[in-house]
């Protein structure tokens, strides 16, 4: 499998625990980091960022975007994958643009590695979302 590309969208705290987990795996790159703020990124900065990225993935944390931001990215980029993690990091859920949004919960570092990774061989992925 290439390389997973995923672009980090959480409070500092989290990116950094993210960042450090997911540095430590070979076949993921994180290619960007940012934080979002409280009331949500401007409407087309998180697409025009994963866009840029390159992004495959987008992990966020359940509090920003708002739902609003996490539809119209993927309305925007139909074959990004979206982790997003409750604040905490231990629970999630993985969105994509399609009818079915998969559920996980009780996540540990390796399982969260895992659902990356489970992300990138759904169907629809593709290594270029542009």
């Amino acid at each position: 499998m290439d390389e997973i590309k995923v672009l980090l969208a959480a409070k500092p705290m989290l990116n950094g625990l993210l960042r450090e987990l997911l540095d430590a795996q070979r076949d993921i790159r994180v290619v960007e980091s940012m934080m979002i703020p409280p009331d949500g990124p401007p409407d087309d900065e998180l697409a025009a960022r994963a866009a840029e990225s390159g992004a495959q993935l987008v992990v966020l944390d359940e509090l920003s975007p708002h739902p609003s931001s996490v539809v119209l990215l993927l309305e925007k980029r139909p074959l990004l994958k979206i982790l997003r993690l409750t604040e905490d990091g231990r629970q999630g859920a993985l969105c994509e643009l399609r009818t079915q949004t998969t559920l996980l919960e009780d996540i540990w570092p390796t399982d969260l590695v895992e659902a990356i990774r489970d992300a990138a061989l759904t169907p629809g992925w593709a290594e270029d979302c542009a």
